[in-house]
């Protein structure tokens, strides 16, 4: 098993990835300090399971979806032909970009 490489993060009550930034909300100093453990990759760990399906609703909230529970839902709103399933794929560079603000 590899070592886990460390990443250091500054905050307000929001991080980045650079020292010293402001805060783009409050327009703080982003000066506290920590470090962030980047641990090796387990197969078959983690949250996400790779047999199961996901619901990402709206507000980014992320839930196991059984396939009963989807032909449910289509079947109790009228849905027919507006749906589509799109496969995404969220790693670790998807996380930074999008939700650590520098």
């Amino acid at each position: 098993m590899k070592p886990p490489t460390y990443t250091n993060f500054y905050s307000c009550h929001n991080m980045a990835n650079v020292p010293k930034s402001r805060c783009p909300c409050c327009t703080s100093v982003m000066d506290s300090n920590f470090t962030f453990a980047n641990l090796p990759n387990k197969v078959g760990g983690g949250f996400v399971k790779e047999t199961l399906t996901y619901m990402i609703t709206d507000d980014l909230v992320v839930r196991p979806l059984p396939t009963q529970s989807i032909i449910t839902l289509l079947n109790k709103f009228n849905i027919k032909d507006v749906v589509k399933e799109k496969v995404i794929a969220v790693g670790v560079n998807e996380v930074k970009e999008y939700f650590l603000v520098p």
